[in-house]
């Protein structure tokens, strides 16, 4: 088999695997979790606009630990730098835009090329 044949069919296990591991952490992902998670990002924000920061934090903390997706990760990230959480706030945000950037290179984010 030529280099060229073998870093072929390595690709297709490559994302044959990835695409597996993609559909096993959407899996993972109950009706229930998503509905939490909805409803403890409403009542952070909520809490935040009453200037409830610690109580938005919280909400925010255990949103992102349900679902970890780039809306949970922002208003967890928001809240944490308005607490002057800085480092975490990094954190967060780095985790937040890997998400992305892994999504945008999955195709999975539409294009806004045809939309100018």
């Amino acid at each position: 088999m030529t280099s060229s044949a073998r870093f072929t069919v390595s690709a297709a296990i490559g994302l044959s695997l990835l695409f597996a591991l993609k559909r096993i952490a959407v899996a993972e992902t109950s009706p229930a979790e998503t509905t939490s998670s909805r409803n403890l990002l409403a009542e952070g924000r909520a809490l935040r606009e009453r200037n409830d920061l610690d109580g938005a934090l919280l909400r925010f903390e255990a949103a992102d630990k349900l679902l970890h997706t780039r809306t949970t990760g922002l208003e967890l990230a928001q809240t944490q730098a308005v607490v002057e959480l800085l480092v975490e706030a990094r954190e967060t945000l780095a985790r937040v835009s890997q998400i992305y950037s892994s999504r945008l290179a999955s195709n999975s984010v539409p294009s806004r090329a045809g939309s100018a």
